[in-house]
């Protein structure tokens, strides 16, 4: 095992991703003054070699498309954002959930032309007797307009799509899994 300590200034680095390729790295993190950033490094060395500016928010959860060329990025808001992986100039932005609803996971289409989104929302109600809700949205990366959406009425905590496209693996609630066709 090979170990490789990346240097960075940022606060709270989190959610590590893997381009396809294995060739770069990328986190999120935040600056002293609080601004979201991702930080994309190369994997070989540890040298950084691009920072995208997520302001204002600090993506929780990050998603290298299959081909390489789009990040997507979410936080607690349901903002999902898109990336170009190159450049680091924002495509777009949807925002597919209600503001109560986190977004939890995201998944792409092994053709990089759709996105999976999977929320959680909890509330507490009188005498704190938690509900627990999610759903999982499909949504074209560039448009942002949904092809369906299912009502999982269970917290969402992962997705998958199988490498030929035709599973969804979905990690609901506390213990169960689910598959379903895709």
């Amino acid at each position: 095992v090979q170990n490789l300590v990346i240097q960075t200034d940022l606060n709270l680095m989190s959610n590590p991703t893997w381009s396809p390729d294995g060739q770069k790295l990328a986190y999120t993190g935040s600056d002293r003054a609080g601004n979201g950033t991702i930080q994309i490094w190369n994997s070989r060395d540890g040298s950084i070699l691009q920072h995208i500016w997520a302001v204002p928010y600090l993506p929780d959860i990050l998603s290298w498309s299959p081909d390489g060329s789009t990040i997507a990025g979410s936080d607690f808001s349901g903002l999902i954002t898109l990336w170009d992986a190159r450049s680091g100039d924002e495509l777009s932005f949807h925002r597919i959930f209600p503001q109560q609803h986190a977004v939890s996971s995201l998944a792409w289409s092994p053709d990089s032309t759709e996105l999976l989104a999977g929320s959680r929302y909890i509330s507490c109600a009188e005498n704190c007797s938690p509900t627990f809700d999610g759903k999982i949205v499909l949504i074209d990366a560039q448009s942002g307009a949904q092809h369906w959406q299912i009502d999982a009425g269970q917290v969402i905590n992962s997705l998958a799509i199988s490498p030929d496209g035709t599973l969804l693996l979905a990690g609901v609630g506390q213990y169960r899994r689910e598959v379903s066709q895709y």
